[in-house]
């Protein structure tokens, strides 16, 4: 959950582009216990299924210093980086956000497994909130 929203072409040569999304991604990173606490009580996590939420926080923390710390690198290089340097950039960045969503994946199945119907439908909508608010709707129309 705690990841960059995809840029479109167009945004590729913005400096202001560049410096939103490394704002996001320091957001993010900062914002991620607020995110863990959140779903921690909403998702009503049961000292049983502890352990396992805990191992799903860190990956978040994890995904999101991971991304914050690529989006700064790429703020800081963005008035010398050729239009090269930016797509590889830009496929670094989109390639640890695959990397880190499939670390969630194989750390949240456990968890959403151990979890009653109820827990699993606030999961749901957590996740569909979560999708619908960062935009990744729009690109599918």
């Amino acid at each position: 959950m705690a990841s960059l929203p995809a840029r479109s072409w167009s945004d590729t040569a913005s400096g202001q582009a560049n410096t939103a999304q490394a704002e996001a991604a320091t957001k993010a990173a900062a914002g991620v216990d607020g995110l863990v606490a959140h779903l921690h009580h909403e998702l009503k996590i049961t000292p049983a299924q502890e352990a396992l939420f805990q191992k799903l926080a860190d990956v978040m923390r994890e995904n999101a210093e991971t991304m914050s710390t690529l989006a700064k690198r790429r703020v800081d290089a963005a008035q010398t980086m050729t239009a090269v340097d930016d797509l590889k950039s830009y496929a670094e960045i989109s390639a640890a956000h695959a990397e880190g969503t499939k670390k969630m994946i194989a750390t949240f199945q456990p968890l959403y497994d151990s979890m009653s119907d109820d827990q699993k439908k606030t999961a749901d909508e957590e996740f569909r909130e979560h999708y619908a608010t960062h935009h990744h709707r729009k690109s599918l129309k």
